[in-house]
C-alpha cells in the first residue's frame, strides 16, 4: 500500500512538471479560462435590446390608429423611428438600416375594432437578429392585449346595467423568474462556463498526451520523462494533478465571473462547490480516455476542439434536450458538461438546492466510475510502455 501511495505521489509530481514545462498545455489551462469568459461575456453585454426602431405604415389615419402608435412608442421593447407614406418607403428604412420593423395599419383597421370586428394589421422584421424579432413581437403583443382591454371596457361602460364596480380586462405583466435581467448573457453564460472548464482541460491532457507519444516514437515506444509505474497509480497521479489544477479555473469560472458580469447567483455557493467536486473528477478521467484518439500535438485542435461546439448543443443551451431524439439524448448524457450545465443554471439562475438537482449530481457520479474504468483500461492496454530505467535528462 505504502509503495502505490509513493507511485502516485511520484506521478502526480511528474505530470506537474510535464504541464509547467509545455507552453501549449498552459494555455489551455490559463489564458482559455481567463479570456474565453470575458470574450462571451462582453460579446452578449448589453444583455437585452432596448428601443429597436420601427417603421409606421397608416393608412388608416384615424385617432384610434395614433393613439396605437402612441402605445407601440411608449413600449421600452421599441420606438416608432419614422411614420413612412407607403410600404415602399418602409422597405427603404429597413434597407437603409434606419429600421428594423415596419408595422402595418390598413385603411379598415379602426372602423373593425368600432364594429367589434376582428381588425387586421401585418409586422414585418428583420430576423438578422433574434432579440430584435423578439422585442418587435412582445410590443405588439402588449400593445394588442392592452388595446382590446380598453376597447372592451368601453362597450361594458355603455350598457344601460353595467356590472357593479365594473369590469376589468386581465392585466398583463410579465415576472422573469431566475434572470431578472431577461438577457442572453444571463441566459447562457452561466451554463457555457461550465463547459469552458472542461474543454480547458480536456485540450490540455490531450496535448500532454500527445507530447509522450511523441517522445514514444523517438525512443523505440519509451518515454523517459514518465514514471514507471502500474496503470492504477498512474491514472489516480494524473487525476489528482488536473483535478488540484483545476480548483482555481472552477472558482474564477464559477464565481468571480458571475460577480463581475452581475450574472444571476440565487443559489448556495456550497451546493455550487459540492457539485464541482464530482464534476472536476469526471472531466479527468474523461480527458484520460479520450487523449487516446489524439496521436500528435497538431491533432489536438483537429480532433477535441472541434467538439466544443457539438457538446454545447447537446447541454440543452439552444436546443432543448427534451426535443431531442433518443439516440442524441443518450450521447448528451455520455458528456459531463452536460449535467453540470443543467445542474449550475438551475443552482445559480432559479436558486434550486443540490437535492433538486440530485438527478445531475447522481449522474455525475456515474460518469467518475464509468470514465474511471475506461481510462484505467486506455493506460494499461493502450498507452502502456516499455519498462526501461528511468532516464532523467534528454528529449
Amino acid at each position: 500500500m505504502i509503495s502505490i501511495l509513493k507511485d502516485i505521489y511520484k506521478v502526480w509530481i511528474n505530470e506537474y512538471k510535464l504541464v509547467f514545462r509545455d507552453v501549449g498545455a498552459l494555455i489551455f489551462i490559463i489564458f482559455l479560462p481567463l479570456a474565453y469568459p470575458i470574450l462571451y461575456s462582453l460579446i452578449y453585454n448589453r444583455e437585452v435590446v432596448k428601443d429597436v426602431p420601427v417603421a409606421i405604415v397608416d393608412e388608416c389615419r384615424t385617432p384610434m390608429s395614433r393613439q396605437y402608435a402612441r402605445m407601440l412608442d411608449a413600449t421600452e421593447q421599441v420606438r416608432i423611428a419614422d411614420y413612412a407614406a407607403n410600404m415602399q418607403d418602409a422597405r427603404r428604412l429597413m434597407a437603409e438600416r434606419e429600421a428594423f420593423g415596419i408595422v402595418y395599419l390598413p385603411n379598415e383597421f379602426s372602423r373593425k375594432v368600432g364594429r367589434g370586428e376582428q381588425a387586421e394589421m401585418q409586422v414585418y422584421c428583420d430576423m438578422s437578429v433574434m432579440l430584435r424579432y423578439k422585442n418587435v413581437l412582445t410590443a405588439i403583443t402588449a400593445v394588442n392585449a392592452e388595446l382590446g382591454g380598453k376597447v372592451q371596457m368601453s362597450k361594458v361602460t355603455q350598457l344601460e346595467n353595467p356590472p357593479s364596480g365594473g369590469v376589468m380586462p386581465i392585466p398583463f405583466r410579465m415576472v422573469p423568474v431566475g434572470n431578472s435581467a431577461m438577457g442572453m448573457g444571463s441566459a447562457i453564460i452561466p451554463g457555457i462556463l461550465a463547459l469552458i472548464l472542461q474543454q480547458a482541460f480536456l485540450l490540455c491532457i490531450a496535448c500532454v498526451s500527445a507530447t509522450s507519444r511523441e517522445r514514444k516514437l523517438r525512443h523505440n515506444g519509451y518515454d523517459h520523462r514518465r514514471v514507471n509505474t502500474g496503470a492504477f497509480a498512474t491514472l489516480i497521479g494524473k487525476a489528482m494533478c488536473y483535478v488540484s489544477l483545476m480548483v482555481l479555473p472552477m472558482i474564477y469560472l464559477w464565481r468571480f465571473v458571475p460577480i463581475i458580469f452581475s450574472f444571476p447567483q440565487h443559489g448556495d455557493v456550497w451546493h455550487v462547490i459540492l457539485l464541482g467536486m464530482p464534476y472536476m473528477l469526471a472531466v479527468a478521467f474523461f480527458g484520460l480516455t479520450l487523449q487516446t484518439l489524439v496521436r500528435k500535438r497538431e491533432a489536438v485542435f483537429t480532433v477535441l476542439v472541434v467538439t466544443s461546439v457539438f457538446f454545447l448543443f447537446l447541454s440543452g443551451i439552444s436546443w432543448p434536450r427534451y426535443a431531442m431524439s433518443g439516440f442524441w439524448t443518450f450521447v448528451g448524457d455520455l458528456i459531463p458538461s452536460t449535467w453540470a450545465v443543467q445542474a449550475i443554471w438551475g443552482i445559480n439562475s432559479m436558486g434550486a438546492s443540490l437535492a433538486q438537482q440530485r438527478e445531475a449530481y447522481i449522474a455525475i457520479w456515474a460518469l467518475v466510475g464509468v470514465y474511471f474504468v475506461t481510462s484505467y483500461l486506455v493506460l494499461k492496454f493502450v498507452d502502456g510502455q516499455k519498462r526501461e530505467p528511468e532516464v532523467s535528462e534528454g528529449n
